[in-house]
């Protein structure tokens, strides 16, 4: 008896992120990426809140924060951190290069 087998498609990572996430990563690959040792113009967690189209309220923040974290997790972004931080976490976001 033969079987016929079916071929499962390749699991990127991308197909497995939610809405949210890939607002973020679209968002992001608009975004230039850190330039040497300079990050102030890479976004922080209100300028993506911004640009994805949510309000500024305390679950948006904690929303996005938990999105770019399991990003983070993922690989498939990287937080950069000033060496003086001037609120919150401080963070600053581009796609991993």
């Amino acid at each position: 008896m033969t079987r016929s087998v079916n071929k499962v498609p390749v699991n990127n990572g991308f197909n497995r992120l939610s809405p949210m996430q890939r607002e973020i990563m679209g968002y992001l690959a608009n975004c230039d990426g850190p330039i040497g040792n300079r990050i102030g113009h890479l976004p922080r967690t209100g300028d993506i809140i911004d640009a994805i189209g949510r309000l500024r309220t305390n679950a948006s923040f904690a929303a996005v924060s938990r999105s770019l974290a399991r990003l983070a997790a993922n690989g498939l972004v990287d937080a950069y951190h000033a060496e003086l931080r001037t609120r919150g976490d401080g963070s600053h976001w581009s796609l991993r290069r």
